[in-house]
């Protein structure tokens, strides 16, 4: 009976040496994957601020390439307006003035272009086309060029 009892003493030893051997090795292995993840997570962490200061880079050169947009859309639209104070200026001069008066007033580059646009119709009238649709046109962008009013041609 000793025996037996020493024998299940054995067994229970043995066993639970066992378990205490799978324990360890659970523990270990457990501490491995801590250890792999702690470094993931310092990895994921450096990338991640990585990230975040691309990010703010971005946003900074968004910021200033909208700033120079808005500078220079708001530097077309003063000289939009400049051009069509002058055009309304020509319209003025030419039509409530006489023809002296309107050359003294028209800048050089106004007169540049009225000179061009005048000598493309007078070369398209010279062609003898009789009312071809290129002229048209070129009737239809003078008018609209001086604001008057649209016209049926015979």
């Amino acid at each position: 009976m000793i025996l037996t009892a020493l024998c299940l003493l054995s067994d229970e030893i043995q066993d639970l040496t066992d378990q205490l051997a799978e324990s360890s090795r659970r523990v270990v292995e457990m501490e491995k994957i801590n250890k792999r993840l702690e470094i993931e997570k310092e990895e994921f962490q450096v990338k991640l601020e990585d990230s975040e200061l691309t990010i703010q880079q971005e946003v900074q050169k968004l910021q200033r390439t909208q700033s120079e947009i808005s500078g220079i859309k708001s530097e077309h639209e003063r000289r939009l307006v400049e051009k069509e104070e002058e055009l309304e200026g020509i319209r003025y001069v030419l039509f409530l003035h006489s023809p002296g008066d309107a050359v003294a007033c028209v800048t050089d580059s106004s007169l540049v272009a009225l000179h061009a646009l005048l000598s493309c119709v007078m070369c398209v009238a010279s062609c003898n086309v009789i009312f071809s649709s290129l002229q048209s046109s070129l009737i239809m962008s003078i008018l609209r060029f001086f604001g008057l009013p649209l016209f049926v041609a015979p």
